[in-house]
């Protein structure tokens, strides 16, 4: 599959051999026979002005304020593009082409009509090339554009250069020209981004994504998922510090993590998963539209469905353990309550007078290391039963707190 979204990017020195001036280029870019005559690369700048400005068909020239630009100002440009080549300046030369039957399934353009929605494509170009100032770090990009349909596939011509004061040079006093990988990436995805409103499925995406993060992850459990909450707790950290997800102490315990967060979801939210599982195969399915398969821009995109599933487990995994930790600190708080509670009530009872002598029968036959036993395994017992009779006590505390804390009123 091919892109349907393809950038060439390159640039120009000037001193470059049959290069004469930049603002012939600028006349290449809007010679008039743009619309009806194939496209080939010039071996001179001429006419490119009158390339990118066919003002009797509709191929009118824009920058970043002004959708048609009148002849002076394309002279004005035209001028500041001699001057930096004057300057020693690089010329970028950018070309954005599209296959048109991907203009048609988004609205951009009718085949048979020949209508083109010329404002969205402009706006792209500005979005693109803002992306490459902030990118470059350049403060004054003089640049203009045009659209050229003169092909089989509809494109956009831009020609920039920078006339910051300062700028970056070569050995050879000519400004260094080469833009990063990341730069044009960026400018491309700008683009896209722009021309099909991908950032607003983004953000659908992105709130689906968050309702599933956003639960209580022990509310309502199944006995099934309570045992499955013990071995998770028997396995933490003493530390609640340390208790994050992708914690390299914590890499033994996120497949018992995922086995209950993706049990919990299904149970209770199996719907919204399925839609945002849907999301992501459609997110796929356009990356591929957009880049083609075996691009190397594709290769960045193509694993989307699992890395942001990945990204999923790794978030509904934190919320879990942020709820263990929710649930501790309130387990801690009402024992310390307990604690005061009883200590008040036992304190009386320590006021008695002293007993001073007591007096204690022998019996031969329960000597004191027997009583000791017996009296060490009742205690052991009765301990073991109030430990667990607490541990009920605070569990039902703590339900009720949370109960409380989520419907606003005291159980």
């Amino acid at each position: 599959m091919k892109p349907a979204i393809v950038l060439k990017a390159q640039f120009i020195k000037p001193n470059t051999a049959s290069r004469k001036n930049y603002s012939s280029y600028i006349n290449y870019i809007y010679r008039k026979e743009a619309l009806n005559e194939s496209e080939s690369t010039p071996d001179y700048f001429a006419n490119y002005i009158d390339y990118m400005n066919d003002r009797k068909k509709g191929a009118f020239g824009f920058d970043d304020k002004k959708d048609k630009l009148e002849q002076n100002e394309i002279l004005s440009k035209a001028n500041a593009f001699d001057n930096a080549r004057n300057d020693n300046r690089v010329l970028w030369q950018d070309v954005y082409s599209f296959d048109n039957t991907f203009l048609e399934e988004y609205g951009l353009y009718n085949s048979r009509t020949n209508e083109l929605d010329s404002k969205a494509l402009i706006q792209s170009a500005r979005d693109s090339m803002n992306s490459f100032k902030r990118s470059a770090k350049i403060n004054n990009l003089v640049w203009t554009g045009a659209i050229h349909r003169n092909t089989d596939n509809i494109h956009i011509h831009v020609a920039s250069v920078n006339m910051d004061e300062k700028v970056e040079r070569e050995s050879d006093g000519v400004q260094r020209g080469a833009r990063t990988d990341k730069t044009l990436s960026d400018m491309k995805s700008k683009f896209i981004n722009q021309l099909i409103d991908r950032n607003h499925r983004l953000d659908i995406m992105t709130k689906q994504r968050d309702q599933l993060v956003k639960n209580d992850f022990l509310q309502k459990p199944t006995e099934i998922q309570k045992e499955k909450l013990e071995k998770i707790k028997k396995q933490l950290p003493e530390n609640s510090n340390k208790w994050s997800y992708n914690r390299k102490g914590m890499k033994h315990l996120q497949p018992l993590i995922d086995e209950y967060t993706h049990d919990y979801i299904k149970r209770n939210h199996s719907k919204q998963y399925e839609e945002y599982n849907q999301m992501l195969d459609q997110e796929t399915a356009l990356n591929k539209r957009l880049y083609g398969t075996g691009t190397k821009e594709y290769k960045k995109y193509e694993n989307t469905k699992t890395n942001k599933l990945n990204e999923l487990d790794e978030r509904m995994g934190n919320a879990l353990l942020k709820n263990l930790k929710e649930e501790e600190r309130l387990k801690s708080r009402l024992r310390e309550n307990e604690f005061f509670r009883n200590k008040a009530e036992f304190e009386p009872a320590q006021q008695k007078s002293p007993i001073r002598y007591r007096r204690v029968k022998y019996n031969p036959v329960l000597n004191r290391r027997t009583q000791f036993m017996i009296e060490r395994g009742f205690n052991s017992r009765y301990k073991d039963q109030q430990l667990e009779m607490d541990n009920r006590r605070l569990e039902q505390s703590v339900e009720q707190e949370k109960s409380r804390q989520q419907y606003g009123y005291e159980l």
